[in-house]
Order: structure tokens, then sequence, then C-alpha cells
């Protein structure tokens, strides 16, 4: 299992997939990359946490980024050295930032304690597999 940004984004590439740099990040972030499967563009927000349990900044500024893109998005975040990490879509973002779930601290990160997110988007592995998977449902 991918246990860091670069591990996963190894992982994408190993499986033949195309993973680029984000030009449309400002400034450039090594955590937004994207992702080329069959022609399209799904822009990847990609954290990782080495405490536990898991918690994590979504910062606002990039956030903003990723919806004024055009492209589909999703934010993985990862466990530093556990067996699990989360796959959750755009929508589950904006959801969770609407109902207070990822609250707005005064750094400009939306928070994001593990506690507070659903099961269903745990993997025990976040795989490249695992990623097409949540790309193609």
């Amino acid at each position: 299992m991918p246990t860091s940004v670069f591990e996963l984004k190894m992982s994408l590439q190993n499986m033949g997939l195309t993973v680029t740099q984000w030009s449309g990040a400002n400034p450039r972030s090594n955590n937004i990359f994207a992702l080329q499967t069959k022609g399209h563009t799904t822009l990847v927000y990609a954290k990782e946490s080495n405490s536990n349990p898991g918690f994590w900044g979504l910062t606002a500024n990039r956030l903003s980024e990723l919806r004024r893109s055009g492209y589909e998005w999703l934010a993985i975040l990862l466990l530093g050295s556990h067996e699990k990490g989360y796959v959750l879509s755009a929508a589950d973002v904006e959801h969770f930032i609407s109902s207070s779930v990822f609250r707005l601290a005064g750094d400009g990160d939306h928070k994001v304690n593990e506690r507070d997110l659903p099961k269903n988007t745990c993997f025990p592995s976040v795989s490249a597999e695992t990623v097409l998977r949540v790309l193609n449902s």
C-alpha cells in the first residue's frame, strides 16, 4: 500500500497511467496532481497523516482552485504507516464542509479528523486499483 503521496503517484504510473504535476495549483503543490485515464483528466488532492487517529488539513485555497478547474477531482487521505486510507469524491468533501464536519480553522485549512469520516470511504489499502475503482464508479 502506498504510504506517501510520492508512492501513490508511483503506483499509479506503474499501472501505466499518466500522472503529471497540475499546472493550475498556485503555488505548485506536490499534493495535487493530474491523473489521465482513457482521455479523461481527474485531479487528485492527496494528503498524508502520521497521527493515530488520522488528522489532515485540506487547504481552503487549494479546494477553491480545484472547484474552479473544471475537472473532476477527489481527495485521498493516506495514513502514514497505517494500513488504510480514505478516498473522498468532490461531492463528499463539499458535503462535509457545508455540514461543518470539516471545520475551517484560522490557518486556512479545513480540519479533517479520522473519527468523522464515514466507514464506506475507508479502504484497507489505498492502491492504484482502489483509485481506479472509485473513478469508475
